[in-house]
């Protein structure tokens, strides 16, 4: 299946997880991908693995100059940008009452104004062509988690602003969604600060489907909303966590 066949894409955070599931499915499916990230040995080696499909280029999310490299390149190596996927984002755990103004601000500044500015460099350039912006927001954007206040406040905050650029975009048929992990197996939930039994219980138990979600099966989605399948979807919420937004009587205790 080709169905991104001559697309060109920027995947931001890219080099590992969701990132790296999108980026590679995108690329098998004959879009032109780029892969933007901090981590810059990584990307390139993913780069190298996917083959001619894939470059990598080197993004802070929160530089707006950067964001202007990189979209000029796209422009410049495709004639014009399809799709972006704000993937892009960072975890600290920690309680309300430890949480400094710096560690609340670091977080937004990555998962919050980074999106910002994506969903910004991406229209500016998709103006006369159309395209689609798909945000990763989380689980933790619709219920309240302990110990992430920041995380929590900016992954709430992309779906506000993919609402809004929903509606601001449309005429210029820019579509703009927003995906919503629940638990799934990506390094950043393995290098977080909760216990092997803590995630265990977190991200299993608590989850109706009993079980943690593969970064692919999130990529398909983002593919599915970046798709021609999905012309009709802007400004909505798709979450994919296995039902544990639903809530789960089997773990009342």
């Amino acid at each position: 299946m080709k169905d991104f066949e001559g697309k060109a894409v920027i995947v931001t955070g890219a080099s590992r997880g969701i990132g790296a599931a999108t980026a590679t499915l995108l690329a098998h499916r004959g879009a032109s991908v780029t892969i933007a990230d901090v981590r810059k040995e990584a990307g390139e080696s993913l780069a190298e693995d996917i083959g001619g499909n894939a470059t990598f280029q080197e993004l802070d999310v929160r530089d707006e100059a950067g964001w202007d490299r990189v979209v000029g390149s796209v422009i410049d190596r495709s004639g014009q940008l399809d799709v972006l996927v704000n993937n892009a984002a960072i975890s600290r755990r920690t309680p309300i009452l430890d949480c400094t103004v710096e560690d609340f601000t670091d977080v937004v500044k990555v998962n919050e104004v980074g999106v910002f500015l994506g969903i910004r460099a991406a229209a500016r350039s998709m103006q006369t062509s159309g395209g689609s912006i798909v945000n990763v927001s989380s689980a933790a954007g619709l219920t309240g988690m302990s110990d992430l206040i920041a995380y929590a406040a900016a992954k709430w905050a992309v779906r506000g602003m993919t609402k809004v650029a929903a509606v601001e975009l449309a005429s210029a048929k820019i579509r703009v969604n927003c995906v919503l992990p629940g638990g799934i197996d990506t390094p950043m939930t393995s290098e977080s600060a909760f216990s092997a039994e803590d995630r265990q219980r977190m991200l299993t138990a608590m989850t109706p489907l009993g079980r943690q979600g593969s970064p692919r099966e999130v990529a398909e989605l983002i593919a599915f909303l970046a798709s021609d399948a999905a012309l009709y979807c802007t400004g909505a919420d798709f979450v994919i966590d296995g039902g544990r937004t639903c809530g789960n009587p089997r773990i009342a205790s």
